[in-house]
């Protein structure tokens, strides 16, 4: 339990816009998109596409520490989340096979 605990913790404290710049990691998702488009595994890229893009999303709209939640970023932080479900659910059951 006390594994898990600090491996929640390390990821809280991870920046993951920091993450998501580098090198490697850009390589890295790269590389799984190209392979998911290869075997036109076309969920499977739909799901890195919006685990990429909500990183940001999060990271911009939601507050940091101690700050006080601004409604409009709420609206926009639920706006992007209803999008990138939307695709997830487009890919992942009208669109699948």
């Amino acid at each position: 339990m006390d594994r898990i605990l600090a491996l929640i913790n390390q990821a809280r404290d991870l920046d993951w816009m920091q993450t998501i710049q580098n090198p490697y990691v850009i390589a890295a998702i790269v590389v799984l998109l190209a392979l998911s488009f290869w075997r036109k595994a076309y969920a499977a890229v739909a799901v890195i596409i919006v685990v990429v893009a909500f990183i940001p999303l999060s990271y911009y709209t939601l507050p940091k520490g101690e700050e006080e939640i601004d409604v409009a970023k709420v609206a926009i932080f639920a706006g992007g989340s209803a999008i990138l479900g939307g695709i997830l659910i487009y890919f992942g059951f009208v669109k699948g096979k």
